[in-house]
């Protein structure tokens, strides 16, 4: 016996011999679950039913008598078919009511959602700038540092080292307050949950507070001079 060939049933492109293997096979027909989508599928089907039950009848002989017995039929199952589009079509606009309310309630959710999205954004673009500015004074302290403490190799560098050695307790203090806003930026970011700023923002405040202390032998030395 030769083997039957159906077409139009299989889904083109799966790959069964795959899903054998797994132990899988599609779904072909899924079912909705949701109630809208459940009384949009019965409306559809009503109409699709009363469209096809119309095209039907009219392209009957009338003349024969097969033909008007299958008329009459149909125009019963018509009649029916046109008694259950009132309560289904009903059921569908309940439906689609309820499904415009949760749509609602959602838009509502994520309107009250955005604020709190743009005010921790704000909060968060606030903290990191505050964080790239003391980190940038990091940098030029360091480099400051590297200069006080190694040797000038130019008349300029000489004269730019001696003025900054006259501002070494000036620069001590300024540091002072660095500190304690590296410490206030890191309870910032503790309060606001933002861990790994709050990481960052203490790892500056351990380097400046070791700069500083730097800083302050090299005024002691200064100022034994």
């Amino acid at each position: 016996m030769p083997p039957v060939k159906v077409s139009g049933i299989v889904p083109t492109g799966v790959d069964f011999n795959r899903l054998f293997r797994r132990g899988v096979m599609p779904s072909i027909d899924k079912k909705p679950n949701s109630s809208f989508a459940k009384a949009a599928l019965a409306l559809d089907e009503t109409f699709a039913q009363f469209e096809r039950l119309a095209g039907e009848l009219n392209s009957l002989a009338l003349e024969s008598d097969r033909g008007l017995d299958r008329a009459l039929s149909l125009m019963t199952e018509l009649g029916a078919c046109r008694q259950r589009l009132g309560p289904v079509s009903q059921e569908f606009g309940q439906a689609l009511e309820e499904a415009r309310l949760r749509v609602a309630a959602a838009a509502d959710v994520v309107a009250t959602r955005e604020v709190a999205v743009q005010e921790r954004h704000q909060k968060a673009q606030e903290l990191l700038m505050r964080y790239k500015s003391l980190a940038e004074m990091v940098q030029q302290i360091t480099t400051a540092l590297a200069k006080l403490k190694g040797q000038a190799t130019s008349a300029s560098e000489a004269t730019e080292t001696a003025e900054m050695r006259q501002f070494l307790p000036q620069i001590n203090d300024k540091m002072g307050v660095l500190v304690g806003e590296a410490r206030k930026l890191m309870d910032d970011a503790r309060t606001s949950n933002m861990k790994s700023l709050e990481r960052h923002a203490d790892s500056l405040r351990q380097s400046l507070q070791s700069a500083r202390h730097r800083f302050e032998i090299l005024a002691q030395g200064n100022s034994a001079h």
